[in-house]
Protein backbone atom coordinates (compact mmCIF):
# COMPACT_ATOMS: atom_id res chain seq x y z
CA UNK A 1 0.00 0.00 0.00
CA UNK A 2 0.76 4.28 -0.14
CA UNK A 3 3.49 4.78 1.88
CA UNK A 4 2.38 7.74 4.13
CA UNK A 5 3.92 10.73 6.65
CA UNK A 6 2.29 12.08 9.71
CA UNK A 7 2.80 14.40 12.06
CA UNK A 8 1.83 15.58 15.37
CA UNK A 9 0.14 19.00 15.12
CA UNK A 10 -0.73 20.39 18.47
CA UNK A 11 -4.10 18.94 19.32
CA UNK A 12 -4.85 16.01 16.78
CA UNK A 13 -2.83 13.85 14.13
CA UNK A 14 -2.78 14.86 11.15
CA UNK A 15 -2.19 13.02 7.84
CA UNK A 16 -0.14 16.61 6.11
CA UNK A 17 2.68 15.37 3.77
CA UNK A 18 3.27 13.73 1.09
CA UNK A 19 5.03 10.14 1.43
CA UNK A 20 8.53 9.71 0.03
CA UNK A 21 8.63 6.60 -1.62
CA UNK A 22 12.35 5.96 -0.82
CA UNK A 23 14.40 3.08 0.55
CA UNK A 24 17.61 2.41 2.42
CA UNK A 25 19.27 -0.31 0.76
CA UNK A 26 16.47 -2.60 -0.08
CA UNK A 27 14.88 -1.64 3.45
CA UNK A 28 11.23 -0.21 2.76
CA UNK A 29 10.69 2.74 4.89
CA UNK A 30 7.45 4.54 6.25
CA UNK A 31 7.99 7.59 7.41
CA UNK A 32 6.32 9.27 10.28
CA UNK A 33 6.87 12.19 12.08
CA UNK A 34 5.48 13.60 15.14
CA UNK A 35 6.00 17.11 16.50
CA UNK A 36 4.40 19.04 19.36
CA UNK A 37 4.82 22.47 18.14
CA UNK A 38 5.49 25.94 19.95
CA UNK A 39 5.35 29.15 18.20
CA UNK A 40 8.23 29.82 16.92
CA UNK A 41 10.69 27.50 14.14
CA UNK A 42 13.34 25.44 16.07
CA UNK A 43 16.13 26.72 13.28
CA UNK A 44 15.24 30.70 14.43
CA UNK A 45 15.26 29.01 18.37
CA UNK A 46 18.57 27.08 17.72
CA UNK A 47 20.57 29.75 16.30
CA UNK A 48 19.32 32.96 18.33
CA UNK A 49 20.55 34.12 21.95
CA UNK A 50 23.83 34.83 23.09
CA UNK A 51 26.55 31.58 25.24
CA UNK A 52 26.74 33.96 27.78
CA UNK A 53 25.04 31.87 31.46
CA UNK A 54 24.05 34.08 33.82
CA UNK A 55 25.44 33.81 37.61
CA UNK A 56 22.70 31.24 38.69
CA UNK A 57 24.11 27.58 37.31
CA UNK A 58 27.30 27.08 35.58
CA UNK A 59 27.09 25.69 32.20
CA UNK A 60 27.81 22.04 33.46
CA UNK A 61 25.69 22.19 36.34
CA UNK A 62 22.69 22.51 33.94
CA UNK A 63 23.74 19.77 31.78
CA UNK A 64 23.59 17.60 34.20
CA UNK A 65 20.09 18.64 36.19
CA UNK A 66 18.78 18.76 32.21
CA UNK A 67 19.78 15.14 31.68
CA UNK A 68 18.20 13.81 34.81
CA UNK A 69 14.96 15.29 34.17
CA UNK A 70 15.31 13.86 30.32
CA UNK A 71 16.03 10.80 30.94
CA UNK A 72 13.52 10.49 34.18
CA UNK A 73 10.47 11.81 31.57
CA UNK A 74 11.41 9.39 29.10
CA UNK A 75 11.06 6.41 31.98
CA UNK A 76 8.16 8.12 33.43
CA UNK A 77 6.32 7.73 29.99
CA UNK A 78 7.63 4.28 29.66
CA UNK A 79 6.53 3.08 32.71
CA UNK A 80 2.91 4.64 31.96
CA UNK A 81 3.40 6.96 34.98
CA UNK A 82 1.59 9.98 32.11
CA UNK A 83 0.69 11.98 35.43
CA UNK A 84 3.86 12.78 36.50
CA UNK A 85 5.44 12.77 32.71
CA UNK A 86 2.52 15.56 32.22
CA UNK A 87 3.41 17.71 35.26
CA UNK A 88 7.16 17.69 33.77
CA UNK A 89 5.41 20.25 30.54
CA UNK A 90 6.25 24.00 30.54
CA UNK A 91 2.38 25.92 30.85
CA UNK A 92 2.85 26.65 27.19
CA UNK A 93 2.75 22.98 26.06
CA UNK A 94 0.42 22.10 27.97
CA UNK A 95 -1.93 24.22 25.62
CA UNK A 96 -0.52 22.46 23.02
CA UNK A 97 -0.90 18.71 24.08
CA UNK A 98 -3.42 17.31 26.64
CA UNK A 99 -2.89 14.72 29.25
CA UNK A 100 -4.42 12.22 27.17
CA UNK A 101 -2.64 13.31 23.59
CA UNK A 102 0.15 12.72 25.42
CA UNK A 103 -0.06 9.64 26.90
CA UNK A 104 -2.02 7.84 23.71
CA UNK A 105 1.27 9.24 21.80
CA UNK A 106 3.25 6.92 24.04
CA UNK A 107 1.06 4.21 24.05
CA UNK A 108 0.86 4.18 20.48
CA UNK A 109 4.62 3.85 20.42
CA UNK A 110 5.03 0.73 22.92
CA UNK A 111 2.48 -1.49 21.33
CA UNK A 112 3.57 -0.62 18.02
CA UNK A 113 7.43 -1.06 18.73
CA UNK A 114 7.53 -2.65 22.03
CA UNK A 115 9.68 -1.43 25.30
CA UNK A 116 12.27 1.02 24.96
CA UNK A 117 15.74 -0.97 25.14
CA UNK A 118 18.17 2.35 24.94
CA UNK A 119 18.44 5.90 25.08
CA UNK A 120 21.60 8.09 23.81
CA UNK A 121 21.39 11.56 24.49
CA UNK A 122 23.87 12.88 21.60
CA UNK A 123 23.92 16.36 22.17
CA UNK A 124 22.78 18.97 24.98
CA UNK A 125 23.14 22.84 23.62
CA UNK A 126 22.43 25.87 26.30
CA UNK A 127 20.61 28.79 24.72
CA UNK A 128 20.26 32.10 27.09
CA UNK A 129 17.41 34.60 25.77
CA UNK A 130 17.07 32.86 22.24
CA UNK A 131 15.17 35.08 19.41
CA UNK A 132 11.49 34.50 19.72
CA UNK A 133 10.79 32.97 23.10
CA UNK A 134 10.45 34.24 26.32
CA UNK A 135 13.43 35.70 28.11
CA UNK A 136 15.25 32.92 29.85
CA UNK A 137 17.49 29.73 29.71
CA UNK A 138 17.30 27.26 27.60
CA UNK A 139 18.62 23.55 26.83
CA UNK A 140 18.07 21.60 23.65
CA UNK A 141 18.50 17.82 24.14
CA UNK A 142 19.55 15.96 20.95
CA UNK A 143 18.84 12.58 21.13
CA UNK A 144 18.30 8.98 19.58
CA UNK A 145 16.19 6.09 21.05
CA UNK A 146 15.86 2.27 20.48
CA UNK A 147 13.03 0.17 21.13
CA UNK A 148 11.84 -3.77 21.23
CA UNK A 149 11.12 -3.79 17.33
CA UNK A 150 13.82 -2.41 15.02
CA UNK A 151 13.11 1.41 13.89
CA UNK A 152 14.74 4.74 13.12
CA UNK A 153 13.69 7.25 16.18
CA UNK A 154 15.07 10.41 17.07
CA UNK A 155 14.59 13.89 17.75
CA UNK A 156 15.25 16.82 20.28
CA UNK A 157 13.19 18.16 23.64
CA UNK A 158 14.01 21.71 24.33
CA UNK A 159 14.18 22.03 28.01
CA UNK A 160 13.04 25.41 29.93
CA UNK A 161 15.50 25.61 32.60
CA UNK A 162 14.01 28.61 34.37
CA UNK A 163 10.83 27.03 34.40
CA UNK A 164 12.15 24.45 37.06
CA UNK A 165 13.55 22.60 33.79
CA UNK A 166 9.99 22.11 31.68
CA UNK A 167 9.46 21.01 28.20
CA UNK A 168 9.08 23.39 26.24
CA UNK A 169 9.35 22.04 22.77
CA UNK A 170 9.03 18.27 21.83
CA UNK A 171 9.82 17.06 18.38
CA UNK A 172 9.94 13.27 17.82
CA UNK A 173 11.19 11.42 14.00
CA UNK A 174 10.11 8.43 13.07
CA UNK A 175 10.96 6.06 10.09
CA UNK A 176 9.54 2.21 10.29
CA UNK A 177 11.01 -0.33 8.81
CA UNK A 178 8.04 -2.48 7.40
CA UNK A 179 9.89 -5.70 7.20
CA UNK A 180 10.94 -5.36 10.45
CA UNK A 181 14.21 -6.17 9.69
CA UNK A 182 17.24 -4.70 11.41
CA UNK A 183 19.38 -2.16 9.72
CA UNK A 184 23.01 -2.56 9.48
CA UNK A 185 24.81 0.47 10.88
CA UNK A 186 25.38 1.97 8.13
CA UNK A 187 21.84 1.93 6.98
CA UNK A 188 21.06 3.10 10.33
CA UNK A 189 22.96 6.06 10.49
CA UNK A 190 22.65 7.33 6.63
CA UNK A 191 18.12 7.34 7.98
CA UNK A 192 19.29 9.65 11.04
CA UNK A 193 20.72 11.79 9.22
CA UNK A 194 17.54 11.46 6.45
CA UNK A 195 16.16 12.87 9.79
CA UNK A 196 18.88 15.55 10.58
CA UNK A 197 19.48 13.67 13.87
Amino acid sequence: GAIHAYCYCSSRWNSCLPAENGTTDGAKLMVKRIAAMVAGALTVFMIGGTMVLGEVGTREDITATVLKYHNGYFQLRENHNFDAAYALLSSKQKENMSRQELETIWTTIRNRFGRLTSLDNKKVTIFVNPDGQPPGRYATIKFRASFEQPLVFCGSIIWAVDQGYRVHRERINLIEIKNRNPLSAQELEEAYLQLGC
